[in-house]
């Protein structure tokens, strides 16, 4: 059976982070493996030169609301095609919400959520919105067992609704091998400048260690960067980190790397650490849903930390700066554990998930 999908979400810009990288992904991979796939971002992206089936509605914002009138008549052709309408992130899920009741969108939908927290659970007039949009969509998927905890605590209605599809990359099939006798124990991070990814207290706690024989590298732009380089000249520390921008090849800098540094507020999945264990590279992340079962048990391929507590992380990092057979083991572990995470397997699942809501709506 030939599916057509189409696939909705804020941005398709893959600076942005973990959703950004898997709506661009999966769409290669349902090409790839026969399917019809198109990709709309409500925000202006890049997008491969020659791919006719991506479009960009170009707005600044995903919350600029004329979106949903454009979504209506800019993709409507593409949307009256698609078996499968598949919905990423809010707002773009109260869109097609919004176009699965008034009989824009007439195919089944899915929506996919990425996160354990948002800004509307636990305000009590937008829970009933939530719990309509939800409502509009025949299956909801969870990038990890975090997210669908939190969501079923949020929304018990959702349970027998709700399937949870790891986040996959494309994987190395070798371990890197690494440099020994370097200068400098070189930490890295990986994510965009906002403020769930902490990177506050990444820089406290590397002010801590205040050495000369680590480096700290902060892969990733975005709005607070002029906030953390002035925090970085403060704490005395701007010697010895690299606000490194926007970078093409995170591959290479993982492998170049020694540490991985992951101090987030909270994640849906991690999916940068799990780069970083396919890079490896031995961890260091906050002890918190989504990036606790992506890691595993504390101590195995990565230390575990309370994210608000510097002086922990610091305390974590000094055991692997001072011991490179630990940091070795580790590294080990977290490649061989980054093998369960493989970008085939999310998108299989994602067929199944495509496959029985189609059955379901031709029952």
């Amino acid at each position: 059976m030939s599916i057509g999908v189409i696939q909705i979400v804020n941005s398709a810009n893959r600076e942005k982070g973990g959703a950004e990288n898997l709506v661009q992904n999966l769409h290669r991979q349902l090409e790839g493996r026969g399917l019809s796939s198109w990709l709309v971002s409500i925000e202006a992206c890049g997008h491969p030169s020659g791919d006719n089936r991506i479009m960009s509605l170009g707005y600044t914002s995903p919350y600029d609301f004329r979106a949903l009138f454009r979504l209506a008549i800019t993709a409507r052709r593409w949307i009256a095609s698609a078996d499968i309408v598949h919905a990423h992130l809010f707002p773009t899920s109260l869109y097609i919400a919004v176009l699965n009741s008034v009989g824009i969108v007439r195919a089944p939908c899915v929506f996919t959520e990425h996160s354990t927290s948002n800004r509307r659970r636990g305000v009590w007039w937008l829970r009933p919105v939530d719990r309509w949009i939800y409502s509009r969509f025949a299956r909801v998927v969870a990038i990890s067992d975090g997210v669908r905890d939190a969501l079923v605590a949020e929304h018990p209605e959702l349970e027998s609704k709700v399937t949870v599809v790891k986040n996959g990359i494309e994987l190395r099939p070798e371990i890197p091998e690494r440099l020994a006798g370097k200068e400098r124990v070189r930490l890295v991070s990986a994510g965009r400048l906002k403020d769930v990814k902490n990177y506050s207290k990444a820089l406290k706690s590397v002010a801590i260690l205040s050495s000369d024989n680590i480096g700290y590298s902060i892969l990733g732009d975005g709005p607070m960067r002029a906030s953390l380089e002035a925090f970085a000249v403060e704490l005395g520390v701007e010697g010895y980190v690299e606000f490194a921008g926007h970078v093409g090849d995170v591959k290479t800098r993982l492998e170049a790397a020694d540490i991985f540094l992951m101090p987030s507020k909270w994640e849906g999945f991690g999916l940068a650490a799990v780069e970083a264990m396919n890079a490896g590279l031995p961890l260091v992340v906050s002890d918190v849903p989504g990036l606790r079962e992506v890691v595993g048990q504390d101590g195995d391929c990565a230390f575990l930390v309370d994210p608000e507590k510097p002086e922990e992380i610091a305390a974590a990092l000094r055991r692997l700066i001072e011991d490179p057979d630990l940091r070795a083991r580790m590294g080990r572990r977290a490649f061989e554990r980054s093998l369960e995470f493989s970008e085939e397997a999310m998108v299989d699942a994602y067929v199944d998930v495509y496959r029985t809501v189609m059955g379901a709506s031709n029952a």
